[in-house]
């Protein structure tokens, strides 16, 4: 009776896993994508807890725990890669700005010369 119940549960993680993929492949922001890719990472540690459970090996359980601490590395990277993008978008919005501003201010001084020097 239990091997049926795990199975069904093996079952319904499966479909989890599924549905989780097709979040990520269908999301359209990064963020979303790192929240998919650590749910994938979930549901996988499950599906191989579950495994080791259902075939009485003990060393499932080791390798459920290496996947684990895998999984949140790589979680933890994406972060970092996200939050070195961002930082990097916002000084180059920041020189466009600065260089705007100059162009205004070079522009200024241009017309204010040539209006002095046609009076």
């Amino acid at each position: 009776m239990f091997e049926h119940i795990l199975m069904g549960l093996l079952v319904v993680q499966a479909l989890f896993l599924l549905a989780a993929l097709v979040y990520i492949i269908t999301s359209l922001h990064f963020e979303d994508r790192i929240v998919g890719t650590n749910l994938v990472g979930t549901i996988i540690i499950n599906l191989i807890a579950m495994l080791a459970v259902y075939m009485g090996e003990g060393y499932g359980a080791d390798i459920a725990l290496v996947y684990a601490f895998l999984s949140f590395l790589a979680v933890v990277v994406l972060c970092r890669l996200l939050a070195v993008q961002n930082v990097e978008r916002n000084l180059l919005r920041e020189e466009k700005k600065e260089e705007k501003r100059k162009a205004a201010e070079a522009e200024k001084k241009k017309n204010a010369k040539r209006g002095g020097a046609s009076a």
